[in-house]
């Protein structure tokens, strides 16, 4: 043997080696646990922070875009009413500036050029100046008139929000406002062929609502729509002389897991009308997602290829 090549005794360290209990069930080591703890723990993280920005970027999407969507009430009081009438149903304009979106609104308005407006409130954005929006509704054209409801957002500046419906530092109400907003009253619109009643109860969420003096100053051989910023109303409008009632508030739940989440967690009341149309007993309700969702045109004319909605008399014919 060469006495270079000298055989050195091994050692455990020498070697990666495995501890084999007696049993033979290899062991896995502890800091090979966790490790795979760690990358699990990483894993979890990423993409719960991809789903965050998945719902962030619908979010952004949906609040920006505009969705035009027509349906026809056919038959009953309101479509009798309402025949041959265009409608549009705006809600949740949340106006800071005039941008890309508010003069797209301008825009499908001007190109369906409806005989009716109606606004269902949240129509400036929290706590943001008055100014664009009411340039905004200046530029507002409908023959039979704009009417909107006021919502939480428009009450978010109280000093700021009476330029809406008062003389400019003033108590005295405007007349002969355009847009009219209804708080807790009524117009009675004559239209083509019948009369309708528009009425309007205050903004819900801040407790301001009031139905019974709503109601009390319709005319009661018409029918009426109720405009309301929340649906939080419908259980209440729905026992009482109310045709069809249409509000906003909601954004549609805003992210889609909303509608999931409310069933665990106390959420507003309103969310349980996400979107959408409900009934109760004979009385339909209609949920406008927002401007940023969607703008609801009533286009109550003979049309085949559009969504019907029955709104049935009181008698329930």
């Amino acid at each position: 043997m060469n006495p270079t090549n000298k055989i050195h005794p091994t050692t455990p360290t020498d070697f990666n080696m495995t501890t084999v209990p007696q049993n033979g069930n290899t062991a896995t080591p502890q800091h090979v646990i966790t490790r795979r703890r760690q990358h699990r723990g990483t894993l979890v993280f990423l993409l719960l922070i991809l789903f965050l920005l998945v719902c962030m970027a619908k979010a952004y999407y949906d609040t920006n875009a505009i969705e035009v969507r027509h349906y026809e009430i056919r038959g009953g009081s309101v479509g009798e009413a309402l025949a041959g009438v265009k409608v549009a149903f705006l809600a949740d304009l949340h106006v800071k500036e005039i941008g890309p979106r508010e003069n797209k609104t301008l825009e499908i308005l001007q190109r369906e050029r409806p005989d009716i407006i109606l606004m269902a409130g949240d129509l400036v954005g929290f706590k943001s100046k008055y100014a664009p929006l009411m340039s905004l509704l200046g530029r507002l054209e409908a023959p039979h008139g704009v009417y909107a409801v006021l919502g939480n957002t428009d009450y978010s500046n109280e000093n700021g929000s009476c330029i809406l419906c008062h003389k400019e530092k003033s108590r005295s109400l405007k007349q002969g406002t355009y847009p009219v907003f209804i708080r807790n009253s009524s117009v009675l619109l004559k239209l083509k062929r019948k009369a309708i009643n528009i009425a309007g109860v205050d903004d819900p969420v801040g407790g301001k609502a009031d139905i019974d003096k709503t109601l009390g100053t319709v005319d009661s051989n018409h029918p009426t729509i109720l405009l309301s910023h929340s649906p939080e109303v419908f259980d209440e409008a729905s026992t009482r002389e109310v045709d069809l009632v249409l509000s906003g508030h909601t954004h549609g739940g805003q992210i889609f897991i909303t509608k999931y989440l409310r069933k665990i967690f106390p959420f507003d009341p309103a969310l349980e009308f996400l979107e959408g149309f409900f009934q109760k007993g004979s009385v339909p309700m209609y949920v406008n997602r927002g401007l940023g969702r969607a703008i609801c045109l009533f286009v109550l004319v003979l049309n085949p290829k559009l969504r019907s909605l029955h709104s049935p008399d009181r008698k329930g014919t």
